[in-house]
């Protein structure tokens, strides 16, 4: 048996289940056994034990074939021989689960191309009972979807079945498209929250990119979060959503973002009545995690900016974090330093950091949800010190120390000489600070840069 990888081959095609119970694949065929039969990728026969089906694959195929019979009462076992006629993988334990039987990505190696052959039967030699066989060449994909998309969908006995180390399972598989630089966000969350969901990212190459098995999301939810797309590794990527168990089967909602959307846009002075629900989103990164909500500002150099979030229950605990125009983490609160659970931010702005700024509001804990208040206040420095700096150049005391009756006379007099030589003059000089403002055009996403290694960096990155 070959080596098993986190490398997977995924098809091109889309997988459209038919009323007949059929899947799709661009070819669909619903054939018979007789003792010996051809069979090809994307085929779905009929058969009944005992059985042989012949295919031809190439080299660097990955086989997948599931045997399930049409009673789950039944038992059924697979068995693959290569063009020899050695037999080079089986499942006779039915890692497919009610009673399936499953070979899963087997790879085709140098000089392994030509005839294969299944053999099908049942767990004992008398065994005679009907079944359907699938055969395809990887992972076939079901749908394709986008940035922004939200689908509901259910993983049933009909879904396919995957069979590898420590990733087994009926799933269902979406693509989508990925550029260079993207944070990838991924949501999938059980409609019954008893039920345990499972994700796993590949990038193009068929390499598991990252995953999430143990339900980071709380609520049975699992979450991937703001996985970085690099140099050369944009394409098509693969989710594959699956259950908890084996043998899992659930309605659940698969949510796909880039990077991490802004709820709402807010101005100084504002005090919007919030709350964070079990369909808000929900963040996964050391130190950050739990469901939450986010708000833009803009903001000028000199701002002296204040933010408080406060539980509507003083039982409840609030958390905020402050991401500037470049995404990085400017300051936070998670320590409830308000009374009652709130927390409270002040922040200034400094010269040549203005822009948009964005709020994360959240709870103490991942899986927190409550009303509140958040509010935001701010003053800046920088305009005060100008007003105050225009006020001197302009006061009524400098004209008159300048123009002046008693400034002639004492020119004119006829102690003049003595009193220039007795009283030096004094000039009233102002300094005046000019500041620049720059107008920004509001983003409507944020992203943190991933990195699964260290546990103190926070950023955020607006899209452009």
């Amino acid at each position: 048996m070959v080596e098993e990888t986190d490398s997977v081959t995924f098809g091109r095609r889309t997988m459209i289940q038919m009323s007949s119970g059929c899947f799709l694949f661009g070819l669909c065929s619903q054939k018979v056994a007789a003792d010996t039969d051809q069979i090809s990728y994307g085929d779905i026969v009929r058969g009944t034990t005992d059985g042989e089906w012949i295919f031809e694959a190439n080299e660097d195929d990955e086989i997948t074939i599931e045997m399930r019979p049409t009673n789950a009462d039944n038992n059924a076992r697979l068995s693959l021989l290569d063009p020899d006629g050695d037999s080079v993988t089986s499942d006779f334990q039915q890692s497919g689960e009610d009673g399936n039987a499953v070979i899963t990505l087997y790879e085709v190696g140098r000089g392994e191309d030509g005839e294969y052959t299944i053999v099908t039967s049942g767990e004992a030699e008398t065994d005679q009972f009907e079944y359907e066989l699938f055969l395809y060449e990887g992972i076939p994909i079901d749908e394709h979807i986008e940035y922004g998309d939200s689908v509901e969908r259910k993983i049933t006995r009909s879904s396919r079945y995957y069979n590898r180390g420590n990733f087994n399972g009926y799933h269902e598989t979406f693509s989508f498209e990925a550029d260079r630089g993207d944070e990838i966000s991924i949501e999938m969350r059980p409609t019954d929250s008893a039920n345990d969901a499972q994700l796993a990212l590949f990038d193009p190459d068929g390499n598991r990119a990252t995953y999430d098995f143990q339900q980071s999301g709380e609520d049975g939810n699992a979450v991937i979060t703001l996985y970085e797309v690099d140099r050369g590794e944009d394409g098509e990527y693969t989710i594959v959503a699956s259950g908890g168990n084996e043998t899992d089967r659930f309605e659940y909602e698969l949510f796909l973002y880039e990077g991490i959307p802004i709820d709402e846009q807010i101005e100084y002075g504002e005090s919007v009545e919030r709350e964070i629900t079990r369909s808000s989103r929900y963040y996964n990164r050391v130190n950050f995690n739990g469901y939450h909500e986010t708000f833009s500002f803009e903001a000028n150099s000199g701002d002296e900016v204040s933010i408080e979030m406060q539980p509507t229950e003083s039982a409840d605990n609030a958390r905020l974090t402050l991401f500037n125009p470049d995404g990085n983490r400017a300051t936070y609160d998670f320590q409830q330093s308000g009374e009652g659970g709130t927390a409270v931010l002040n922040y200034e702005v400094g010269r040549d950091e203005a822009g948009t700024y964005v709020i994360v509001a959240t709870g103490d804990e991942s899986e927190d949800t409550f009303a509140y208040n958040l509010d935001i206040t701010a003053e800046n420095i920088d305009q005060t010190d100008s007003e105050d700096s225009e006020e001197i150049d302009d006061s009524e005391d400098s004209e008159e120390i300048d123009d002046s009756e008693d400034s002639e006379e004492i020119d004119d007099s006829e102690d003049s000489e003595e009193i220039d030589d007795a009283t030096p003059g004094f000039g009233i000089g102002s300094a005046i600070t000019a500041v620049g403002s720059a107008g920004y055009l509001l983003n409507r996403r944020i992203m943190q840069k991933p990195d699964l290694n260290d546990n103190s960096e926070q950023k955020l990155n607006h899209n452009k």
